[in-house]
C-alpha cells in the first residue's frame, strides 16, 4: 500500500500543456492473459488508499471475484470505489495491474497516462515501445527493490511452479522414457 500511495501523492498530470494537478482517477483491470490467475488487489488496499481526498478507483467489472469477493466488499472498503468495463479501467489516469497484459489491452491506456505493473523491460521489446510511444510513465513492480536490492514484488512460488511446469512439458516432448517406472529420478539444475 505504501508504494501505491507514493504514486497517489507524487504523481503529476498535465492538462492541456498547462496546469499539473494531482491524479485522482486509478484504473484496476483483471488479469486477462494467464488461465487460471486469480490475482487482484484485496478491498483493504482501497480502504487504505481512501484517505486520499478527491481520488476514485474504477475497478474492472467482475474485480476480485475470483478472490470470493463482491463488488459490496470493495463499495463498504471505499464508496470512492466504482466497477465499469475493462476499457474504461484502463483508461484512467493510472492503471494497476498486478500481471502485464497483452499488448492488445495496453493500446486501451491513455496516452501519458501512469502505468504500474509487472513490466520486465527487459524481456518485453515491444511493450518498451509502446511505452515510449503512447508516453506513459511506467513504474515496473518487479524494478522496485528495498535497501539490499531485494524485490518488494514478488512470486517466488508462483515463477518457480509455472517454470517447473514448462519445464516438465519439456521433458515429456524430449526425455527417453519420461513415464517409464523403471527408469531412475530426472536430475534437473535449476539456475536464476
Amino acid at each position: 500500500g505504501t508504494i501505491l500511495a507514493f504514486i497517489l501523492d507524487k504523481t503529476k498530470f498535465k492538462e492541456d500543456n498547462q496546469m499539473t494537478t494531482t491524479i485522482k482517477k486509478v484504473g484496476f483491470p483483471m488479469i486477462h492473459n494467464f488461465d487460471g490467475d486469480r490475482r487482484d488487489f484485496s478491498p483493504e488496499l482501497f480502504a487504505f488508499m481512501d484517505r486520499y481526498e478527491g481520488a476514485e478507483f474504477y475497478l474492472e467489472d467482475g474485480y476480485g471475484s475470483r478472490l470470493g469477493y463482491t463488488e459490496q466488499d470493495y463499495k463498504d472498503a471505499s464508496p470512492k470505489v466504482r466497477f465499469v468495463s475493462m476499457k474504461e479501467a484502463y483508461a484512467q489516469d493510472i492503471t494497476m495491474i498486478l500481471k502485464d497484459p497483452d499488448l492488445e489491452n495496453l493500446e486501451l491506456l491513455k496516452d501519458g497516462s501512469v502505468f504500474f505493473t509487472m513490466i520486465h523491460y527487459a524481456v518485453r521489446p515491444a511493450e518498451v515501445e509502446l511505452i515510449k510511444r503512447k508516453q506513459l510513465k511506467a513504474y515496473s513492480m518487479d524494478s522496485i527493490v528495498d535497501d539490499n536490492g531485494l524485490r518488494l514484488f514478488v512470486d517466488y512460488f508462483g515463477t518457480a511452479y509455472c517454470a517447473m511446469v514448462e519445464g516438465i512439458k519439456v521433458l515429456k516432448q524430449t526425455y527417453p522414457d519420461f513415464y517409464s517406472k523403471d527408469r531412475g529420478p530426472i536430475k534437473a539444475l535449476i539456475m536464476g
